[in-house]
């Protein structure tokens, strides 16, 4: 009876065991699988950076433009190709003294990512958001540093996924926050 309860156990222990190591695999594919046609970066970002008690806030919005490339996503990262953009605007910045706007000016914003190809790790963090190992391709300026993660939430509608992103990034005296949203297009 024991010999027999024992080899229930140790049967159940080993079914238990291969149920996890298998449930631990990457599935074969998720909601981002597949190829996609590079569409466009928006983002809507807030900088305030506070000097001797005097502080200015900067709106540092943009559309990416001249958009170029793929991204290639399988389980587990993204294969880049030629995902090249340009930003060419101006923005705003206010500055205060005793909580009284002083002065605002327009400054230009300009950047470019030539077209550019590299692999990227993800990680799927549950069915509707990821975390991008490297995502400095993604922000040319005012969005962090050009080596960091990223956290984001994505949704796939019709043939458009759309991964957004919420900024947080502390550089010396300034901060940033705000949030960029990464449109790409399912290919056919």
């Amino acid at each position: 009876m024991r010999r027999t309860l024992a080899m229930a156990v140790i049967s159940s222990l080993l079914t238990v065991a291969v149920s996890c190591e298998k449930s631990a695999q990457p599935p074969a594919s998720n909601a981002v699988t597949g190829n996609w046609n590079f569409v466009s970066v928006n983002v809507q970002s807030e900088t305030i950076a506070v000097q001797n008690g005097d502080t200015s806030i900067s709106y540092p919005n943009y559309i990416t433009q001249q958009n170029s490339g793929t991204i290639d996503f399988t389980v587990d990262s993204m294969a880049v190709k030629g995902l090249g953009y340009a930003v060419d605007t101006s923005f705003y910045t206010y500055f205060y003294m005793n909580g009284v706007v002083v002065d605002t000016v327009s400054s230009p914003l300009i950047g470019s990512i030539p077209p550019t190809s590299m692999g990227i790790p993800y990680k799927m963090v549950n069915t509707d958001s990821l975390y991008i190992a490297n995502a400095g391709i993604f922000f040319p300026a005012g969005a962090g540093s050009a080596n960091q993660g990223l956290g984001a939430n994505f949704v796939v509608s019709g043939d458009t996924l759309r991964i957004t992103s919420h900024i947080n990034d502390t550089a010396s005296a300034e901060i940033t926050i705000g949030k960029a949203v990464i449109t790409l297009v399912k290919q056919h």
